[in-house]
């Protein structure tokens, strides 16, 4: 029952975020156990995983989602912990780049082949089948509008070394993802060099990304490194918060298009590479983390 679980709603988190009907569910057998079982625990780290949630149960009616939303790192000792204890709690688990793997090495995780995985390149999936990518963050450099004019804004990674910006900047601790896509994108010694002179700069550390754009709308930090979506809902929502972008004529060579997000501009995706530090993951990420890597 366990492994039909799985099925079901895992057809959820990867196809309807691309509004593909997942042939699994289209399994009368399948659809009939789940029927019986009523239930299904997810844990995720998504922000929209209530949103998620309910638009399956409108799917699925029979099926009660149960939400155990949390980020990274407290969810993935909430996994460890419960494991140790031997009680396996969760039915699916959508969790960060680097955490998935050891779950995967601790067989925590099973690999599931949904249909949709043919549709995705080496990079976005892995070949043993324990994990698709659901969707990219991009890291970006977020302002606040009233307290940063946008020509006062950083221009680029050497701009947030100024001395204005010391004790200014927030970012959640658990982001080593900056310094892995800048490793990628500089070199080891170059990446180290800058982040050794970046720690000179008081760094406010907050847990969570939501909370460190929301932080920026307050006023708390004039800028921080966000995600680039979330900024753009935030814009929609009227609250004075922008993120970095660069010359257009330089810098449009369209490394840092992303999936479509709500509020998402696309030609924004074009011009926000210099504050993207995260190379896509075909060209470098099965050799980093091999089996590891999943969002």
């Amino acid at each position: 029952m366990k492994m039909k679980r799985v099925c079901i709603i895992f057809c959820f988190v990867v196809g309807l975020h691309f509004k593909v009907e997942a042939s699994c569910a289209e399994d009368a057998n399948l659809i009939a156990a789940a029927r019986k079982e009523g239930r299904v625990v997810w844990y995720t780290v998504a922000g929209e995983s209530q949103q998620l949630a309910q638009d399956f149960e409108r799917k699925y009616p029979f099926i009660k989602v149960e939400v155990v939303r949390s980020t990274v790192y407290p969810l993935l000792t909430r996994i460890l912990n419960e494991a140790r204890a031997g009680n396996y709690l969760f039915d699916v688990v959508r969790q960060s780049t680097f955490t998935i793997g050891l779950l995967v090495r601790k067989g925590l995780v099973q690999p599931y082949e949904s249909p949709e995985r043919k549709g995705y390149n080496a990079g976005w999936k892995d070949k043993q089948g324990y994990w698709t990518s659901t969707d990219d963050n991009y890291f970006v450099v977020g302002y606040n509008t009233r307290l940063v004019p946008q020509r006062e804004a950083p221009k680029d990674w050497e701009d947030l070394l100024f001395p204005k910006w010391r004790g200014q900047i927030g970012l959640d601790p658990d982001n080593h993802l900056l310094l892995g896509g800048l490793e990628q994108s500089w070199g080891r010694k170059k990446a180290l060099a800058y982040f050794r002179k970046l720690a000179q700069q008081q760094v406010q550390f907050r847990k969570g990304n939501t909370l460190i754009a929301q932080l920026i709308v307050a006023g708390e930090y004039p800028l921080g490194f966000v995600y680039a979506h979330r900024v753009e809902l935030l814009k929609s929502q009227k609250a004075p918060i922008d993120w970095v972008s660069t010359d257009e004529s330089r810098h449009n060579d369209g490394r840092a298009i992303g999936p479509g997000r709500e509020g998402t501009t696309p030609q924004r995706w074009k011009t926000a590479h210099r504050f993207y530090p995260v190379q896509r993951r075909p060209i470098a990420a099965e050799k980093l983390l091999p089996h590891s890597v999943t969002h």
